[in-house]
């Protein structure tokens, strides 16, 4: 082999791996967003649910609403091994903060009318700030929200 030709091997072995490195930091990347995006999406429609039951259907007015919650929820549940509050701390709720769009100017009754009988709502009251739409356990946070007002209609009536 000549020496020219060995500079060209290298220089293609040093491109191929260069590529490949680059690729597989996307894909790390990609991936790991796309896990902590569905999680905080889950997370929310979570933390939603429990506010309007704790305070019978009221549609939280702020992240410092869901930020109360949180907090009664991490105080209530303690960890199996530690018993120390368990449940996502201040700073996880500030990350999902960041990522996660709420609409706090909705109307639960308006919510349900709009919704009518359809399986998915026409409405998105919980969204990544990104615009990506991944999904945790295959579910969409709005469809979470949508069968619990579904669920709970009847007792909060049209408050």
């Amino acid at each position: 082999m000549r020496p020219k030709h060995r500079w060209l091997t290298v220089l293609g072995l040093v491109w191929l791996a260069g590529l490949i490195g680059f690729l597989g930091y996307i894909l790390y990347r990609n991936t790991t967003e796309r896990v902590l995006d569905a999680y905080a999406l889950d997370w929310t429609a979570t933390l939603i649910s429990e506010h309007l039951d704790r305070h019978d259907g009221a549609w939280p007015k702020s992240w410092d609403d869901l930020a109360a919650t949180a907090e009664r929820l991490r105080q209530e549940s303690p960890s199996v091994t530690t018993g120390e509050p368990a449940v996502s701390s201040r700073e996880e709720l500030e990350r999902t903060r960041k990522r996660v769009r709420v609409n706090f100017e909705v109307n639960r009754t308006q919510l349900l009318q709009e919704a009518g009988d359809a399986e998915s709502p026409p409405w998105e009251v919980i969204s990544l700030r990104t615009g990506r739409k991944p999904r945790y356990q295959g579910r969409d946070p709005n469809v979470v929200i949508l069968d619990h007002l579904r669920a709970r209609a009847a007792r909060w009536g049209s408050r």
